[in-house]
């Protein structure tokens, strides 16, 4: 039994040693001993797995939460190798013990180790720390948001995850961290405490759908107009230019998205029409009263369907000045003004026409 041990201990010792090197032309040069050498840029890590198992181990973070959902392969793509999932538990934590050959890898200046820059972590990944914080703000001002439930105490009764710390309130496993605040930002992504979660999406090619949806760049050199699935209105104030970090704002219907300024021009023309049209519905009454004033169901359904009309527009372009876009918010002003200055009510440019024969009369 002694000499199995001792064999076994010297099997393990033996390959956990040989996976530091790398052969080239018959020689073994130890990348974790110096990465920089040349014959290191093939070379594989091949513990990123038993790393990572390790540090989630010790310690539930954010990154524990890709790892999971890699490995349930609801999340796929580059950034679930599991070298790349590492390099977020060493972006977060650092100094663990874990990420020790991984920072001599990767850390290590002029390092030859390409899995290093193949693999790389998530640009923007956010930290434990992060994410905890966007979670408990975001729940703290909107307790009844989808995913603020998604928290248990230490007794397994659930808490709203406005409270949630290590001791007392916490995301029910170590993938709801990331589950919840997807929950909460594809919900509400203009919020601010959201930010540096659509952020690192929107570093993500694809694969991370499920958590992302559409907040994922297809180029990354191309930077978008503005980003994802839209908001009806701007929680901060008024926006007069967008960025790519910025909600794409909707036109009053889920699938009318603002993502391009082409789209930008034709939605702040059509308001501004709509805005100056409007006054001229107002008008359209004189005629049709006295063609029809002998017949009271018609006028009657014909104003139904004229005031049906107004109010409806109207309200279109009180929801749109409350997005709180600029572009939309002048357009709806603008086209209101010049609507009553190209078309004044009946009653008002008959009043005028009144006032000018009197004072011609004297």
């Amino acid at each position: 039994v002694m000499m199995k041990g001792f064999f076994l201990s010297a099997f393990i010792c033996f390959f956990g040693s040989v996976s530091a090197y790398a052969v080239v032309e018959g020689s073994l040069c130890d990348c974790l001993e110096d990465p920089t050498n040349s014959c290191c840029s093939s070379y594989v890590y091949p513990n990123s797995s038993a790393d990572i198992t390790k540090m989630c181990m010790m310690m539930t973070m954010f990154s524990c939460s890709i790892n999971d959902l890699c490995l349930a392969t609801t999340l796929q793509g580059d950034k679930c190798n599991s070298f790349s999932v590492l390099g977020d538990l060493c972006v977060d934590m650092p100094g663990m013990s874990g990420c020790k050959n991984y920072n001599k890898l990767c850390k290590t200046e002029n390092t030859n180790v390409n899995q290093c820059s193949t693999y790389a972590p998530i640009d923007g990944v956010l930290k434990s720390s992060q994410a905890s914080t966007s979670v408990k703000n975001l729940c703290g001002s909107m307790p009844g948001m989808d995913g603020c439930s998604d928290c248990i105490t230490s007794n397994g009764t659930s808490c709203n995850c406005k409270d949630m710390s290590s001791n007392v309130c916490f995301p029910k496993n170590t993938s709801s961290t990331l589950q919840i605040l997807s929950k909460l930002c594809l919900s509400m992504p203009s919020m601010s405490d959201c930010d540096p979660f659509i952020n690192m999406c929107n570093q993500i090619e694809s694969g991370f759908e499920a958590v992302c949806g559409t907040y994922h760049r297809t180029h990354h050199h191309d930077a978008p107009f503005c980003r994802g699935d839209g908001t009806t209105m701007y929680m901060t104030g008024f926006k007069f230019t967008l960025t790519e970090t910025d909600p794409c704002p909707v036109f009053l219907f889920e699938e009318w998205i603002i993502d391009s300024k082409l789209k930008v021009s034709f939605a702040c023309i059509g308001v501004f029409l709509i805005g100056a049209l409007l006054p001229l519905l107002g008008n359209i009454k004189k005629y049709y009263t006295n063609q029809y004033k002998n017949r009271a169901v018609v006028l009657g359904v014909l104003n139904f369907l004229l005031i049906s009309v107004q109010f409806t527009l109207g309200y279109f372009l009180m929801l749109l000045a409350m997005s709180m876009y600029g572009c939309l918010f002048l357009a709806v002003v603008f086209g209101l003004s010049a609507g009553y200055v190209i078309f004044p009510k009946a009653e008002e440019a008959k009043a005028e026409e009144s006032c000018h024969r009197l004072l011609s009369s004297k």
